[in-house]
């Protein structure tokens, strides 16, 4: 059968043999065995071309409950969101409110005592983390206070679903609120 241009060969004559393609499927086995076979005998790796990074330094330290001082953000931005608060052991000083001042009492403590007064340096006393109360100097109500240093889980169902390889400072009424997070 010819067409204009010449023979038109058949689909079968086009085709390679299939000895041909299980030859070369088995030359490209072989090789690959060898170049891993010559890895495997001593040939050393070759060197990273990423430096892994150091080992992070872990304080040797351990934490304190006045780690909790410093700035700290709601995570949650819009309407709802409780702001930010700076805490700096005894008080606690809402951006909404600065010149109205909270103060972070222990659980052992009424709102009574003088917050110069209060002694932070204390085991943790909510599993891993420290609670407390803030509420005014005074007060007869306040807000759970609870700071937790990275790691730490505290000792409530609620709290503990919050990412721990952050710090994290709840200050709320509803223990299944986010917590705030450090300001960077």
């Amino acid at each position: 059968m010819t067409t204009q241009g010449g023979p038109n060969p058949s689909p079968s004559s086009r085709r390679t043999k299939p000895w041909v393609e299980w030859l070369v499927v088995a030359v490209l086995i072989l090789a690959v065995g060898g170049i891993a076979y010559w890895y495997a005998m001593g040939r050393e790796a070759p060197e990273p071309i990423v430096t892994p990074s150091p080992t992070p330094t872990i304080s040797e330290e351990p934490a304190a409950f006045a780690d909790v001082n410093g700035r700290w953000c709601d995570p949650v931005e819009g309407e709802s969101s409780m702001g930010c608060v700076t805490v700096e052991l005894p008080a606690a000083t809402w951006d909404n409110f600065p010149d109205e001042p909270d103060y972070v009492f222990t659980d052992d403590l009424d709102s009574s005592a003088d917050p110069a007064t209060i002694d932070y340096d204390f085991a943790p006393n909510y599993a891993e983390c420290w609670s407390g109360v803030v509420m005014p100097a005074g007060g007869d109500s306040g807000a759970a206070f609870v700071y937790c240093p990275v790691g730490a889980l505290p000792d409530d169902e609620d709290l503990a679903v919050a990412d721990a390889s952050v710090e994290r400072l709840w200050v709320t009424q509803d223990t299944t609120a986010l917590p705030f997070v450090r300001e960077e």
